[in-house]
């Protein structure tokens, strides 16, 4: 069979020295692990194995899929060599042509062939592609270039980070005919650059310009250039560093009004230059126990007369002295090398800015010019030094142990950021900026009030923070005390106000998600944060990953949560695993799952419990998934409200195996444990306590028990307090039709589920109540309609974490049973056909011989219903 086929090549480089390396187990297993990802990868693109020696070849029907599958399978390489510290890297090749394929018989294949075979020319010229290019690099002919390139939008989030490059036309041994070779990859992963030429394959040049010619060129060129050049351009000596000489920082000369700079900046500067392993500098005490020397106060200015005899007494190189002037408008920040003999300068290095905000980042770069200058290397400066966090606040210690603690947050080290968060208002107690993003730590660890305190402190000294600063301190504080619908707002001002403000973007969007069950709202804010000018945008595009997950659009989420980790943000994977279980990949859920970071606080062990205790309950490992769940009651720092949450959870899962009379005794159980729990009036706390008594309600309701249902009811606060929240105001309806039901209303059911929210924003569990109103009032086909809704949106029932995630697993859960609900419905419209169909899927993703009693009775009630229907048609016909 002749085909039209994009081929890839994907070789390992240099995969024989790992044997040598590591010995043959490891590098066997680390192979292997190798190729079920790469594996991974092609599937997921699209393609098509064809073989596996050291590398793989693979067949993709469009050169776009192709040229996804390189940049992916480049990236997680580069992700997997980071992880087991190897340097591991991918030659690849792409080439578009004419394929001949056919199945191998069973003989063939039982004797070692393969099962598909792949010739044609356009096989061996990917291969001369991927051996053209150097480790990291992905390179393709021209007409995959082509057509690729115009459908580089299909790329989706990577898009703007994708660079193209032409290398020329090469000539490859044994293809009659040049080729145009194109390069794909990303800044930072690919080489970008030509590849070198080989003995199978080079660049076609004129004569002049191949190398040979080139060198000849330019030796007679600098043969006549360099003697008038070196005698015009010789420089006169001035001072000739050695690695290890000592200098002295002179005090700033501060010459602005802002008397804040006078010691930070010093101390900024000092700090940047003791990073460099080329260069000392002398100590504080020991320049002041050479003032003492000198018969000086030890406190004394040092400026270029003192500071240039101190490096004469201590045998120091050179004197640097700093300088701070404001020159027409503009803040300069100026470093002079001073030779202490003539107290001469003998180079400078300055750096403007716009305002008192850019002065750090001035003193940054005149560190690192002034570094390069004094003879260390450009790589080793960028390794060295650590970028400090634009922030306001005098004392240098401070900023370093909030610049520590920022990074250890975006890499989700729970506990370092804390400490080090915490260290930085120690010795800056009115550091409020350090305050702010303390609060945010204790928030994540469900230490509210605790984050509460810190966010009022930090506004006690307004001046310590900038307008912004205090707006999101107010939004913060309005998060922890205020109504959803004030918290929305708030955040909406401050992002009309501050367009580029990405972090109330995305917490906008949070709470649009969170309290509200808004989708496309807060898909339109968090994009805003996920913007590539955000240098922080990692968080934005896990939570974008979240919401896309919830609509069902898997592959941008997935796409969204790998942009996030390639960014260097670290995070649980709870959200990111659940895009692969809801997609039925579960294989791919739990290493997701098991590549993430527990952050350490008790809340990130929860969420990781409750997500593994999902994937089992959504595999039909019942007693696996109540196991985990009962977990949770044995750790030694739950929480009184993750308890309750733990409660709520079971009693989930309860609704659904145990027996009435059980069941109705469990209600009861958790109706007093739910009503007698302390709650405060912070919004979110207040919103768990009130979801958990509507919890009950609803499954009371369900589970015919309507008068324990309505004393959950009369537990509630008002309706006007409840309409303020939109997630409980759709628990309260759900409720409020369920009692119809029970009370033989499904008609007033069914009106009132539809008045619930707009179609997109609905809870899972409205379309769960409305399938069972639909079929009491006799609408089997709405009712079969919705049963399908269930099925068809895994997605949202994995993204709705409302309440600490405590409906999850009752969602995923009836995403399955919406299989049951279909056949049960199709019966009742003398669909057998339907109806057999559904419960064959049921039985699919359920193993039927494990399913507990209450649901292995539906699901034997529906069989022999089926098989009855079948029987009764065939009669007729």
């Amino acid at each position: 069979m002749c085909l039209l086929r994009c081929v890839v090549v994907c070789d390992l480089a240099d995969s024989t020295a790992l044997f040598e390396r590591l010995g043959d187990q490891r590098a066997a297993e680390l192979i292997r692990r190798h190729d079920r990802l790469v594996r991974d990868l092609i599937r997921e693109h699209g393609g098509q194995e064809i073989d596996k020696t050291d590398g793989f070849l693979a067949l993709f029907e469009r050169p776009v899929q192709a040229v996804g599958f390189s940049l992916a399978c480049q990236r997680a390489l580069r992700r997997f060599s980071t992880e087991e510290e190897l340097p591991l890297a991918a030659r690849i090749g792409v080439h578009l042509g004419e394929v001949v394929l056919w199945q191998n018989s069973a003989d063939d294949i039982a004797k070692g062939a393969k099962p598909v075979e792949v010739e044609g020319l356009v096989k061996p010229l990917a291969a001369r592609l991927m051996s053209l290019a150097s480790p990291g690099q992905i390179l393709m002919s021209g007409v995959v270039y082509s057509i690729a390139h115009r459908a580089e939008g299909e790329l989706g989030a990577l898009m703007p980070r994708v660079r193209w490059r032409s290398h020329g036309r090469y000539r490859f041994k044994g293809v009659p005919e040049p080729v145009q070779v194109f390069e794909v990859g990303e800044e930072g992963i690919a080489p970008l650059r030509a590849p070198s030429w080989s003995g199978k394959a080079y660049r076609e040049v004129p004569l002049w310009r191949r190398p040979l010619m080139l060198a000849v060129e330019m030796i007679a060129l600098l043969a006549l250039l360099s003697i008038p050049l070196w005698d015009f351009f010789r420089p006169q000596p001035a001072i000739a560093f050695a690695e290890r000489d000592w200098v002295v920082v002179a005090d700033l000369r501060n010459l602005t009004d802002d008397r804040r700079f006078d010691s930070s900046l010093h101390e900024a500067f000092r700090i940047g230059l003791e990073q460099s392993r080329h260069i000392n500098v002398l100590s504080d005490l020991q320049v002041s126990a050479a003032l003492e020397r000198m018969q000086r106060d030890p406190n004394s200015a040092v400026d270029r007369t003192v500071g240039s005899e101190i490096a004469l007494r201590e045998g120091a190189r050179a004197l640097i002295l700093t300088s701070l002037a404001e020159i027409g408008g503009r803040v300069r920040y100026t470093a002079e090398v001073v030779d202490p003999v003539t107290q001469a300068t003998v180079y400078a290095e300055s750096a403007d800015g716009v305002g008192v905000a850019s002065v750090l980042s001035s003193v940054d770069r005149v560190n690192r010019q002034l570094r390069e200058r004094l003879g260390e290397a450009l790589a080793a400066v960028t390794e060295d030094s650590m970028p400090l966090e634009k922030v306001a606040t005098a004392n240098f210690d401070a900023l370093r142990a909030y610049t520590m603690g920022m990074q250890a947050k975006r890499a989700n080290l729970f506990n370092d950021a804390l400490a080090l968060l915490r260290q930085a208002i120690n010795t800056d107690p009115e550091f409020g900026r350090a305050r702010l993003e303390l609060s945010a730590l204790l928030v994540e660890n469900g230490d509210r009030a605790g984050a509460l305190l810190e966010l009022h402190r930090a506004i006690e000294k307004p001046e310590r923070l900038s307008v912004r600063d205090r707006l999101h301190a107010e939004a913060s504080i309005a998060n922890l005390s205020d109504t959803p619908a004030k918290v929305i707002e708030r955040w909406r001002l401050l992002a009309n106000l501050y367009p580029d403000d990405f972090r109330a973007q995305g917490a906008l969007g949070y709470n649009l998600w969170y309290f509200g069950n808004r989708y496309d709202d807060a898909i339109r804010a968090v994009e805003h944060n996920a913007h590539p000018a955000n240098p922080r945008r990692g968080l934005g595009h896990y939570l974008l990953g979240q919401l896309y997950m919830g609509q069902e659009r898997f592959d941008e989420a997935i796409e969204q949560f790998r942009a996030s980790e390639e960014l260097g943000r670290r995070f649980e994977n709870t959200a990111y695993a659940s895009a692969y279980a809801a997609r039925n990949e579960f294989a791919l859920a739990q290493r997701t799952l098991a590549r993430g970071r527990a952050s350490g606080s008790v809340y990130s062990q929860f969420g990781r419990m409750l997500t593994a205790a999902t994937f089992k309950l959504d595999q039909g490992d019942w007693a696996g998934a109540s196991k985990d769940l009962a977990s949770g009651h044995e750790w030694s720092d739950i929480t009184d409200n993750l308890r309750q949450s733990l409660f709520g959870l079971q009693l989930g899962l309860a609704s659904l195996t145990e027996e009435p009379e059980r069941f109705a005794g469990l209600l009861d159980q958790r109706l007093k444990s739910f009503v007698a729990a302390r709650i405060t009036q912070d919004p979110l706390w207040y919103a768990e306590h009130q979801q958990r008594v509507l919890l009950v309600a609803w499954l009371a309701a369900r589970a015919g028990q309507v008068a324990i249902a309505r004393q959950a009811m009369a537990h509630l606060d008002s309706e006007l307090k409840i309409r303020e929240y939109p997630i409980l105001w759709q628990w309260h309806d759900m409720v409020v039709a369920e009692l119809m039901r029970a009370e033989g209303k499904p008609d007033t059911a069914v009106g009132i589920l539809r008045g619930i929210a707009d179609d997109d924003d609905r809870l899972v569990l409205v379309h769960v109540s409305m399938v069972d109103a639909l079929a009491e009032s006799g609408q089997h086909a709405a009712a079969l309609e919705e049963a399908r809704w269930l099925t068809g949106h895994r997605g949202r029932a994995y993204s709705e974490t409302t309440a600490n995630m405590m409906v999850v697993p009752l969602n995923v859960a009836y995403s399955r049973l919406g299989w049951l609900f279909q056949a049960e419905q199709a019966i009742q419209l003398g669909q057998a056909d339907v109806a057999a169909a559904a419960l064959e899927r049921f039985s699919h993703v359920w193993l039927t011989n494990q399913l507990p009693p209450p649901v292995s009775g539906r699901w034997a009630a529906a069989r022999a219903a089926v098989a009855e229907l079948a029987t009764g048609r065939g009669a007729g016909s």
